[in-house]
C-alpha cells in the first residue's frame, strides 16, 4: 500500500509538471490556453492536488488508525448491498438538494441549456421546433451556439436527444436519480465480480458516493451522469449469461449512444466486447457488436432522419463539417484529427489532474494496486482498465478541451470502472494487511478527506456559476422586448444567450455579434431594446478574457422614441443587481 501511495504522488507530480509546462509553453508563444482548463487548474485543482499529495505522503509515514479513521471502512462481513442501497439514496438526495442549494436551478453551460431546451421540443411531439415567423431572420443570434437551424425555419440543438428526453421526463430529479442508480449498479457489479468478499459492494459504493465529480455533476443536466448510469447498466446485463439479459442490453446500448454524442458509449463498450469474445462467449459478443453498430449508424444519421420526418431543408450545422448524417460525423472526425497537435498531451495532463482530484483520494493508489492484477485477470477487470486508457487517448486526439465541467466530464462514464478497480485493488492486498488497522486507516482517511473536501468543491462550483445565474435572472427581469448580449471583453457572456425554443420568453436575448447592420437597424426600429455590455458583465463578476473583439455600435437613434436604449439598460441592470443583493 505504501508503494502505491508513493507512485500516486509521483504520477500526480508528473501530471502537474506536464500541465505547467503546457501553460508556460502556450504563454511563451503568445497563444492562449483553453480558458476553463487553465482557470480551473489555477483556482480549483492545484490546492486539492497539494492536499492529495500530502495525504498520500503522510499516509505512508503515520498511522491514520490512531485517529479512529479505520472505523470508516466496512468490515469483511459487512452487509454490502443493503449499505450500498442506502448510500445510493443519499447520493440521489444530495444531488436533488444541490440542484437548488449549489446551482440555484441554473445550468451555466450551453450543453445544460440545450438539454432542457431539447426536452421542451420533445414535449411538443416533434424532433425540432418551428421558429415563429417574426423571429426567423434572427435565429442565428437567438441561438448562436450548437444550434441546428434550417433555412425553412426549424431549429434544435446539434446534440442527440436521449438525455434531453430524460431531463424532460425527470425534471431536476433526473440526474440525481441516475447518479443514485449508478452507485447501486456498481455495488452489485462489485458483489458479482468479487463474490468471496461480502464487503466489496459497500467499499465500491463508498468510493463512488464520496466522488465530488459524481455528486456535483448529479446536480446538473449534463449528459455525463446518464452516461455513467447507462454504461454500468449495460455492463451489468452483458455479464449475465442469460439470453434475456443479452437482449435487454441492446436497447440500453441504443439509448446510451443517443444520449448526446454517439462516440462515447462505443469507446466504453469495445474493450468489454473484446474480452467477451476472448472468453468464448462469441455469440454474445457478436450480437452486442451488431446492435451497437446498428445503433451508431442510426444515431449518426439522426439529423437526416429529422429532416426527412419534418420535410425540413437540410443544413450544415454551426460546428463545422460537411454534409449530413454519418458523412457529417466522419468529416468532423477528420477535421479533429487534422487539428491535433502534441500540445494536446499537456492539456490532457490538466484534465487528468482534474479527474483525479475530483475523485475519492484513495482511488488512484488503489487503482495502481489493482492494475497489474486486473490485466492478468482479464475479463471485465482488464476491460475497465483498457477503457479508461482508450478513451483518454481518444479524447486527447479528438477533443482534449472539455470546456466547462465539474471534474473531467469526458471520463465521467468511467467513474464506476475506476471505483470498481479500486475495490479490486483493496481486496488484492494481503488479508493480513487489508484487515490491519494501518491499511484500513488509510482507506478510511481517504473517505473522510474526500467527504470533507465536498463542501469546498460545492462552493467552488457555486462561486463559479453564481455570477452567471445572477446575471441571467437580472436579464430575465428586464422590461424590454430584446436584450442584446454584447460584451466582447467577457466572451462567456454568450452563455447568457438562452431562449425558450418556442420563443415564449420576454425579453428575447440575442448575440449582437451574430446580427448584421441591417438586422440591428430593424430590431431597433421594431422593438424596445436593452443591452448587456462589458460594464454590466463586470458588475456581475463574469469572467473577463483579453481579446481584440470590438463592441458593436447600435444604429444612430436606437433607444430613442420610448425604447429602453443603452443608457437605461445600464440603469435596469443596476436595479436588477440591487434586487439580487
Amino acid at each position: 500500500m505504501s508503494a502505491a501511495l508513493r507512485h500516486a504522488s509521483l504520477i500526480l507530480l508528473v501530471l502537474l509538471v506536464a500541465a505547467m509546462a503546457y501553460l508556460a509553453g502556450v504563454a511563451l508563444t503568445g497563444g492562449a490556453a483553453p480558458f476553463f482548463a487553465a482557470q480551473y487548474l489555477r483556482t480549483q485543482d492545484l490546492a486539492v492536488a497539494a492536499v492529495f499529495a500530502l495525504f498520500w505522503i503522510m499516509s505512508g509515514r503515520i498511522d491514520p488508525a490512531r485517529l479512529g479513521l479505520d472505523r470508516a471502512v466496512p468490515g469483511p462481513n459487512a452487509a454490502g448491498l443493503r449499505g450500498a442501497a442506502l448510500l445510493a439514496l443519499i447520493v440521489a438526495a444530495i444531488g436533488a438538494v444541490g440542484v437548488w442549494l449549489v446551482f440555484s436551478g441554473y445550468g451555466m453551460a450551453v450543453d445544460e441549456h440545450w438539454a432542457r431546451s431539447d426536452g421542451i421540443v420533445i414535449g411538443t411531439g416533434r424532433g425540432m421546433a418551428l421558429i415563429p415567423e417574426a423571429w426567423r431572420d434572427y435565429a442565428a443570434a437567438l441561438q448562436p451556439r450548437f444550434a441546428r437551424i434550417t433555412p425553412d425555419g426549424w431549429w434544435v440543438s446539434e446534440y442527440l436527444p436521449v438525455n434531453a428526453a430524460l431531463q424532460y421526463l425527470g425534471g431536476n430529479l433526473a440526474s440525481p436519480l441516475l447518479a443514485g442508480w449508478a452507485v447501486l449498479v456498481a455495488a452489485d457489479l462489485a458483489r458479482r465480480l468479487l463474490p468471496e468478499h461480502p464487503g466489496a459492494p459497500l467499499v465500491c459504493a463508498l468510493l463512488m458516493a464520496s466522488s465530488a465529480q459524481l455528486l456535483v455533476t448529479a446536480m446538473t443536466p449534463f449528459a455525463m451522469t446518464a452516461h455513467l448510469a447507462f454504461n454500468l447498466t449495460w455492463l451489468w446485463l452483458l455479464l449475465h449469461r442469460d439470453w434475456r439479459a443479452q437482449v435487454a442490453a441492446m436497447p440500453v446500448a441504443f439509448l446510451a449512444i443517443g444520449l448526446h454524442q454517439a462516440v462515447f458509449f462505443p469507446l466504453f463498450a469495445a474493450p468489454f466486447l473484446l474480452e467477451t469474445w476472448l472468453s468464448g462467449r462469441r455469440g454474445a459478443a457478436m450480437g452486442q457488436a451488431l446492435a451497437i453498430g446498428a445503433a451508431f449508424l442510426f444515431w449518426s444519421a439522426w439529423d437526416t432522419i429529422l429532416y426527412a420526418l419534418l420535410g425540413a431543408e437540410p443544413v450544415t450545422v454551426s460546428g463545422g463539417g460537411t454534409g449530413t448524417g454519418t458523412g457529417l460525423l466522419f468529416s468532423r472526425f477528420l477535421a479533429l484529427l487534422r487539428d491535433f497537435t502534441p500540445a494536446s498531451a499537456g492539456l490532457m495532463a490538466i484534465n487528468l489532474v482534474r479527474f483525479v482530484t475530483w475523485q475519492n483520494a484513495a482511488v488512484l493508489p488503489l487503482v495502481l494496486v489493482a492494475a497489474a492484477g486486473a490485466w492478468r485477470a482479464g475479463g471485465a477487470w482488464r476491460a475497465m482498465l483498457t477503457g479508461i486508457v482508450l478513451t483518454s487517448g481518444a479524447v486527447m486526439v479528438m477533443l482534449a478541451d472539455q470546456g466547462h465541467g465539474w471534474g473531467y466530464r469526458y471520463l465521467h462514464g468511467y467513474i464506476g470502472s475506476a471505483c470498481l478497480l479500486a475495490t479490486f485493488g483493496w481486496y488484492r492486498l494481503p488479508a493480513a494487511v487489508r484487515d490491519g488497522a494501518a491499511a484500513r486507516g488509510v482507506l478510511g482517511a481517504g473517505i473522510v478527506l474526500s467527504l470533507l473536501l465536498l463542501p469546498l468543491r460545492a462552493w467552488q462550483a457555486a462561486s463559479f456559476v453564481g455570477p452567471y445565474a445572477r446575471a441571467d435572472a437580472a436579464i430575465a427581469a428586464m422590461d424590454a422586448d430584446v436584450v442584446l448580449i454584447d460584451a466582447p471583453r467577457h466572451v462567456f457572456a454568450l452563455e447568457l444567450v438562452r431562449n425558450d425554443p418556442l420563443l415564449r420568453n420576454r425579453p428575447k436575448r440575442m448575440a449582437t455579434a451574430s446580427l448584421t447592420e441591417a438586422q440591428l437597424a430593424r430590431i431597433c426600429r421594431d422593438f424596445t431594446i436593452a443591452r448587456f455590455a462589458d460594464a454590466d458583465a463586470a458588475r456581475f463578476g463574469l469572467d473577463a478574457v483579453e481579446n481584440d473583439l470590438p463592441l458593436k455600435r447600435l444604429p444612430q437613434g436606437c433607444g430613442r422614441a420610448g425604447q429602453v436604449g443603452e443608457a437605461s439598460s445600464n440603469a435596469s441592470i443596476r436595479a436588477a443587481l440591487a434586487s439580487q443583493s
